[in-house]
């Protein structure tokens, strides 16, 4: 996608690579059809009745998502199809619950699993992640300690650890986090548009985050 941006965006002279982190433009450039229909009525599987969250439809290279769902929910689901799509030819008609990207992958089965990772990975690469992480974080790596307790709080660092007490918590206070040194940003889920579970689980994939 990258290196076909000039056609993705014919009408654009500089094209960002958080640009290309479409999941639509993705399965619209393997040449499927992307709908957003305000519903796509319940199913069961394994005795459960859920909300359909998306369908894809390979035999007619269709994806249909919900509007009934967040916005960060119908894009980890879009990019969700997506690899089925890439992953999974053939498999005809899917239809998936919605999901953010912060489920255990290992509970379902394997190629709900495989979509999963695709999705997260999609969402989030790891350049990008990385770059902007350090650009709101002014580092590569954010260990907590007096200054960076402060610059994230404007509190002490003994506040800060009686809030977080796992790294979890404090991934989820940098994924969400909307103010740093005194500055007002945009947080890193907003940016990647994706929830702030998911974004946390990202940042100690990478092991950007050190207690």
């Amino acid at each position: 996608m990258w290196f076909i941006r000039k056609d993705l965006f014919p009408a654009r002279e500089g094209v960002a690579a958080m640009d290309i982190l479409s999941p639509s433009l993705a399965l619209e450039s393997l040449g499927y059809t992307v709908q957003v229909e305000e519903s796509l009525g319940q199913y069961s599987a394994n005795g459960e009745l859920f909300e359909v969250a998306g369908i894809l439809n390979n035999k007619n290279n269709q994806a249909q998502i919900s509007r009934r769902f967040s916005p960060v929910i119908r894009n980890f689901t879009t990019a969700h199809e997506l690899g089925h799509a890439v992953l999974h030819e053939g498999a005809g008609l899917h239809r998936d619950r919605a999901l953010d990207g912060s489920s255990n992958s290992r509970s379902r089965n394997s190629k709900e699993a495989e979509a999963d990772i695709f999705a997260a990975y999609f969402l989030l690469p790891e350049k990008q992640v990385r770059a902007a992480f350090e650009k709101i974080f002014l580092t590569q790596l954010f260990t907590l300690d007096d200054n960076t307790a402060f610059a994230l709080t404007s509190g002490s660092l003994e506040s800060l650890q009686d809030r977080c007490r796992t790294l979890r918590d404090l991934t989820r206070l940098l994924a969400s986090a909307v103010r740093y040194n005194r500055i007002h940003v945009n947080s890193l889920a907003n940016q990647f548009n994706v929830s702030t579970e998911v974004m946390a689980i990202r940042l100690e994939e990478l092991h950007l985050v050190k207690m």
